[in-house]
């Protein structure tokens, strides 16, 4: 981190590129947005392409297995992107939409998750696994259970939109451990971070930028009770101390939330920048522990939440500048880390050097799953618009949720590629379908209609770019991305007989005025 280069503040494009446009036209030419583009029938066991984020029927990517290459490899129909037998993952969320949609037209009745249990494991010291076994014994299992029960309630009274909060509870099962790495290089005493507060962009240093995140994710997350660990990357001397050198909120400690957060704040507040940036020992040591307990995740199916909020590239241990071996050793372990455990990795930058976003975010692009590369709340937020996603306004609690690392494909495409129609839909509706509400229709008008009155009865969302209160979903920007081009000018512009007449009589006098005869 210290002896980057002169830093550059950070530019991003904030306009749609042609082939954004193009794909746009390709994916709203669909009639019904339930509607697998290979089949053109009604999703059935929705499958998710993770390179790409693509969905197709099970019987529609097993036949285009069949067209696959000698290396085992076929290509995506909507990007061309390669995938492998093996990689598509369930689409939940689609899942469950449809699911709904059958109960509703059935009975009006609501889909019902079951949940697992698994057995339970002696506990470990700094475990990374978490046992939810006492979860199936229903009303009287103790506090865990409690936490865990109420949980989607819990993130809903935090604000979060229900069907978020009920992915993110389901979500929560497999989480053994977050892991909060922190960068408390001398670099990090830099000037230029930034922190939201009512609406508000204040400027601080990267270290104080990274306090403030880790303060609101250990208050959110000890209030669900999710277990996690904030470390610092230049700790004292060995070996690790609790309270000095990392701290363990959530979970089942003995100890209370507010103990726990306050023992963060204090460690924070007496540590400061000082030393390098040695991600790759660190990720070592990381990997090792969680190898230790690879047999218990599995059998639990849960997975490690890595993230790792820093402001430079990595170094050694004994030297404040970054070389190649060092990057290429930071990549290797990154890839091992990713690869060979059950670990999902979030990188939190907390700079605006051009030179680090640009090595991280080819990081990004050479690992590709189970890694997600972060800006801050307003360079994300624009990234996101670029990406011909600005349809949603894109709040600090999103922000907060990607953050903390989530398993949800949708939230990690939306800073890379335009979603499709039937990806907006869902999540649209996770955003704004409250408990009882029926699923938005398929057909694009009537979802339109359904989305719009949704919207506009919403409680209005902060929009960092606009910089004012407006409603969570701009709806003709989603009619731009849903509809096919010719409805789409006709949903901007009105489709009652007066507004049709208002326009061509509007043409008719800019042609009479054109030739001199007005």
């Amino acid at each position: 981190a210290s002896g980057q280069a002169a830093l550059k503040p950070l530019t991003t494009c904030t306009t749609t590129p042609p082939a954004v446009a193009a794909q746009a036209d390709m994916a709203a030419s669909a009639t019904d947005l339930m509607d697998c583009p290979v089949c053109l029938s009604t999703y059935t066991d929705a499958q998710l392409l993770p390179a790409c984020g693509h969905t197709f029927c099970r019987e529609c990517i097993e036949s285009i297995l069949g067209t696959a290459n000698w290396r085992g490899q076929a290509k995506c129909p909507t990007c061309r992107s390669f995938f492998r037998a093996g990689d598509a993952k369930p689409n939940f969320a689609l899942r469950q939409l449809l699911a709904d949609a059958a109960a509703a037209d059935a009975a009006g009745a609501e889909a019902s998750a079951a949940s697992s249990s698994h057995a339970a494991a002696p506990s470990l010291a700094r475990s990374v696994t978490r046992d939810l076994s006492e979860l199936a014994d229903g009303a009287g299992a103790g506090r865990g259970a409690a936490l865990c029960r109420l949980q989607p309630e819990s993130l809903i009274s935090m604000g979060v939109p229900r069907g978020l909060a009920h992915l993110m509870a389901q979500e929560d099962a497999q989480i053994g451990l977050r892991i909060f790495l922190l960068d408390n290089s001398g670099s990090t005493q830099t000037c230029d971070g930034h922190y939201w507060e009512n609406g508000i962009q204040f400027n601080c240093s990267r270290w104080e930028e990274i306090k403030r995140m880790s303060m609101e994710h250990a208050e959110f997350n000890a209030r669900v009770g999710t277990a996690c660990e904030f470390v610092l990357l230049n700790g004292g001397p060995p070996p690790q101390k609790e309270g000095r050198d990392f701290v363990r909120v959530g979970g089942s400690s003995s100890q209370e939330e507010s103990e726990q957060v306050a023992g963060l704040r204090k460690m924070l507040d007496s540590s400061g920048p000082t030393g390098v940036t040695p991600l790759s020992d660190r990720l070592v040591e990381l990997r090792g522990r969680i190898r230790g307990e690879y047999a218990e995740l599995i059998s639990r199916g849960q997975r490690v939440v890595l993230v790792v909020v820093t402001d430079g590239m990595p170094t050694s241990a004994g030297s404040g500048n970054s070389t190649e071996g060092d990057q290429k050793r930071f990549v290797e372990n990154l890839k091992k880390t990713v690869i060979e455990l059950p670990v999902h990795v979030v990188i939190r930058l907390v700079t605006d050097s051009d030179s680090v976003v640009e090595f991280y975010n080819k990081v990004d692009e050479e690992i590709e799953l189970n890694l997600e590369v972060l800006d801050d709340f307003a360079s994300e937020a624009k990234e996101i618009r670029a990406k011909g996603n600005g349809w949603l306004v894109y709040t600090q609690l999103l922000h907060k949720i990607r953050e903390g690392g989530t398993f949800m494909k949708l939230l990690d495409m939306l800073d890379e590629r335009m979603l499709t129609p039937v990806e907006i839909s869902i999540l649209a509706q996770l955003v704004l379908r409250q408990q009882s509400d029926p699923p938005f229709p398929s057909d694009p008008d009537r979802f339109l209609q359904a989305l719009e009155k949704h919207a506009l009865s919403a409680d209005p969302v902060y929009d960092p770019l606009r910089k004012r209160l407006v409603p969570p979903v701009d709806i003709n920007a989603v009619a731009w991305r849903v509809l096919p081009w010719k409805r789409r000018i006709a949903h901007a512009m009105g489709t009652s007989r007066e507004m049709w007449l208002a326009c061509a009589l509007l043409v008719l006098l800019i042609a009479l005025f054109i030739n001199g005869l007005f």
